[in-house]
């Protein structure tokens, strides 16, 4: 399983996690675009209040608006406690993507499929493809 991030979601993400925002509270939305085969392709990000984005109803409308799957969600400094919320039938199969600030330097990320075999469970993703702008020289 591989997860391609196109660069401008890749670019709004980089940019909210540099805002200074995550150090007061989480933030977290949900990534937008198309599975085929082995490989999710994020074309967009979606930030919304966190209480709010497992309401199927929520959810379902999102869908609809942007004309995109949901494929998983994003979270900056997620707790434990805030990612296991995710662990329900509505994420099944869906991404969890945490991005890592402690480091002022650089943005960590770590993504996770939300799966159930008798319980639910987040299977480490290996590979993360992030687009990257060409460097003009």
């Amino acid at each position: 399983m591989e997860i391609i991030i196109l660069k401008e979601p890749w670019q709004d993400l980089w940019l909210l996690s540099r805002s200074g925002l995550s150090a007061r509270r989480t933030i977290c939305g949900y990534l937008l675009g198309q599975k085929l085969n082995q490989a999710y392709f994020v074309q967009k990000i979606c930030q919304f209040p966190y209480e709010e984005l497992s309401e199927p109803q929520f959810f379902l409308k999102v869908e609809k608006n942007q004309k995109l799957k949901i494929l998983g969600i994003f979270c900056l400094n997620p707790s434990e406690a805030k990612k296991k919320n995710f662990a329900r039938p509505l994420f099944c199969e869906k991404i969890f993507l945490s991005l890592s600030t402690e480091n002022k330097r650089e943005t960590k990320v770590a993504a996770e499929i939300i799966r159930f075999d008798r319980r639910f469970i987040f299977d480490p993703v290996k590979k993360i493809s992030l687009e990257m702008e060409e460097n003009s020289a």
